[in-house]
């Protein structure tokens, strides 16, 4: 009788099983993106950082020059 309930139930478990498993493929496929969003903003960051301190490096230069005239 037990053996005949848990048979019945075997489908619905191993459904549920699937569901689990779909959640976490897409969680994990949400956290990879996150992370690859991440060190992309963290890259570009870098780059403005970098193209500012160029910017200020020029400025200081022309300033530096129209200050000498």
């Amino acid at each position: 009788m037990k053996i005949n309930k848990f048979i019945k139930k075997l489908p619905d478990k191993q459904r549920k099983l699937d569901m689990k498993i779909s959640q976490n493929d897409n969680f994990d496929k949400l956290y990879n993106d996150f992370q690859k969003s991440s060190r992309h903003i963290d890259q570009e960051q870098k780059r403005m950082m970098q193209s500012r301190k160029d910017m200020k490096k020029h400025f200081d230069e022309l300033t530096e020059r129209v200050n000498k005239r």
